[in-house]
């Protein structure tokens, strides 16, 4: 099951057993805080209006090399909120996929109501 992220640079307490043989696979939506070209990398953070008040903001790097070649120019701009998906092995994300996300579908109760969601327990259990 893919779990939602709202705090990219928290995936290391969510995941604190996350490794190379366990991995996670997430959806992570987020903000883009710079692309860094040399690196083909981009810089994510909370995006301010879903996420839990933080006093310090925390953020994750993720390379996008594997999707340059599909993305959209406005992925890459900073200020732009995104989805992203892949797996988490503890230290990297692999990304399968990364789009733009429109903001003005983006409120605070949607995105709450999807973590309450998100943090229910499966009835196969």
């Amino acid at each position: 099951m893919t779990k939602l992220i709202l705090e990219p640079g928290r995936l290391n307490i969510e995941f604190p057993n996350a490794s190379v043989s366990k991995v996670y696979r997430v959806r992570i939506i987020g903000q883009v805080i710079t692309y860094i070209p040399d690196e083909s990398s981009l810089i994510l953070g909370s995006v301010p209006t879903i996420s839990s008040e933080a006093t310090q903001e925390e953020t994750l790097k993720i390379n996008i090399f594997n999707q340059l070649a599909n993305l959209s120019g406005n992925v890459l701009r900073k200020g732009a909120i995104v989805s992203v998906e892949g797996f988490y092995d503890g230290n990297d994300v692999s990304v399968v996929d990364i789009y733009e996300i429109n903001g003005m579908n983006l409120s605070h109760e949607n995105m709450k109501m999807l973590q309450s969601l998100n943090h229910l327990e499966s009835l196969n259990k």
